[in-house]
């Protein structure tokens, strides 16, 4: 909860015992990469193992938003889930990636992909926010949110989707969240120090 609530800061030293306990996890090695990543580190430790799919593609969207198409191909071609390297959807993304004419269509197969089951809800967001569709990102945020479903905030905190913080849907999505209360004994999000005039900081 405290990286979806934008605490990477109060997550990164809970995230990293967890890599430590348990180096294979996926759900700890994708935590703490997005507590290294919203505290200015490296995703991955630079002794760590090829990262599972579910930090693969947070890192892979971090390369991708900082203009490293190639990086972001490495390292989807490196993680662990490789049922996902042939994947229509994965090609149309990374094309996208390097063609913004294509974004169309690479939504249009990571939406069929979700749909059939193929990828889950995050790769689906995650997809959104590497090709900068805000629109399409809060549109499924918003959606899991209604279908009472995990939404995964965390996104909107990364040091690299400043574009998503000034949308006009990210306090829609805030007041869904019902993350108020959480903030109110835990502190604001980090990203207050630098975008004090945001919704979640006023």
């Amino acid at each position: 909860l405290l990286v979806d609530a934008g605490l990477d800061a109060q997550a990164q030293p809970v995230a990293e015992r967890a890599v430590a306990v348990a180096p294979a996890d996926s759900t700890a090695r994708e935590c703490s990469s997005y507590a290294r990543i919203g505290t200015g580190r490296p995703a991955e430790d630079s002794n760590a193992s090829p990262p599972p799919f579910a930090a693969a593609r947070l890192i892979a969207t971090v390369q991708i938003l900082e203009g490293n198409v190639p990086a972001a191909r490495q390292t989807y071609a490196s993680a662990i889930a490789r049922e996902h390297r042939e994947a229509p959807w994965l090609d149309a993304l990374l094309n996208a990636a390097s063609d913004h004419n294509q974004s169309v269509e690479a939504l249009r197969a990571i939406t069929s992909a979700a749909s059939e089951g193929h990828v889950d809800a995050t790769t689906e967001v995650l997809a959104g926010v590497a090709l900068k569709r805000s629109n399409f990102v809060f549109n499924r945020l918003l959606r899991l949110q209604h279908a009472n479903e995990y939404a995964p905030l965390r996104v909107l905190w990364l040091p690299q989707t400043t574009h998503l913080r000034k949308h006009a849907s990210f306090d829609d999505v805030l007041r869904a969240s019902n993350l108020a209360t959480f903030w109110a004994r835990h502190g604001k999000p980090d990203v207050c120090a630098q975008e004090p005039s945001i919704g979640a900081c006023r």
